[in-house]
């Protein structure tokens, strides 16, 4: 197997995992998450609209950062395969 052909089968192995599964995840939960703790905040917490809306920031930036950490993940355990792909490819061909 060339190194292109296990590129190409990561890539592929990506895309059936649910890539864009995780994208409309995290997009759902950008759209609601906030929204939802705004109005949770200022109902059953306080009616100070500041403290809603600081609440709604905190919670779309940690769903930001999770998004880039689970990206972040992703991508180091596709480049773990790719290297473990060329380690094989390798040993097979001094053989």
């Amino acid at each position: 197997m060339s190194i292109q052909a296990a590129s190409a089968r990561i890539a592929e192995h990506t895309v059936i995992g649910g890539v864009l599964a995780k994208l409309a995840l995290f997009s759902l939960m950008l759209a609601l998450g906030p929204i939802s703790t705004f109005y949770g905040v200022k109902w059953y917490i306080t009616e100070d609209t500041n403290l809603a809306a600081i609440g709604a920031i905190v919670v779309a930036n940690l769903i930001l950062v999770a998004y880039i950490l689970v990206a972040i993940n992703e991508d180091k355990e596709d480049q773990r395969q790719l290297q473990q792909a060329k380690e094989k490819l390798e040993t097979r061909k001094t053989q």
